[in-house]
């Protein structure tokens, strides 16, 4: 779509500039766009590649390292933030992507008036309410669902008594 979009723009500069200057535009003209595509891709490459394994001529280049003191910053996370975080995190991923639909099946059913058990398209709503659901359990309880995780990565690892419970 880009190139296209490069070759149309092209295209009408070239239309524009030759009926000024009185020259035509040719059909094989294709190679211009394609040659300004390949040259930002690989601009764009070696960029990357610079930033991600040439760091240190970049640190010399902007003086990254001088007057700075190290300090080791030691920061702790319980992995049942992590998890709770995560949880809640895709809990409002789901509302987000589900609450929209669903509203928009719900007015489509009651704006029908038909009953429940003769809409074939009932059992999306069904779908999309429980999927709002388990989102809205998964953003609102997020500390118990990851201490269920942490309590099966424990009996993973130990395979205690405790874990049949």
């Amino acid at each position: 779509m880009g190139v296209s979009l490069l070759h149309r723009n092209r295209t009408l500069v070239n239309i524009r500039i030759g009926k000024r200057s009185g020259a035509t535009v040719q059909s094989s003209d294709w190679y211009s766009p394609v040659a300004v595509v390949i040259t930002t891709i690989g601009l764009c490459a070696l960029l990357v590649w610079q930033i991600f394994f040439n760091t240190t001529w970049f640190n010399d280049k902007l003086r990254l390292d001088k007057d700075v003191d190290e300090e080791k910053i030691d920061m702790y996370i319980p992995r049942t933030t992590i998890l709770a975080v995560m949880s809640m995190v895709i809990g409002g991923l789901v509302l987000v992507d589900n609450v929209p639909q669903l509203a928009t099946q719900i007015l489509a059913f009651m704006q029908e008036k038909e009953l429940f058990r003769r809409d074939p398209e009932s059992k999306y709503i069904i779908d999309r309410g429980v999927r709002t659901l388990f989102g809205a359990l998964l953003l609102t309880q997020a500390k118990r669902v990851a201490a269920f995780i942490e309590k099966q990565n424990f009996c993973v690892r130990s395979e205690g008594p405790q874990c049949f419970r």
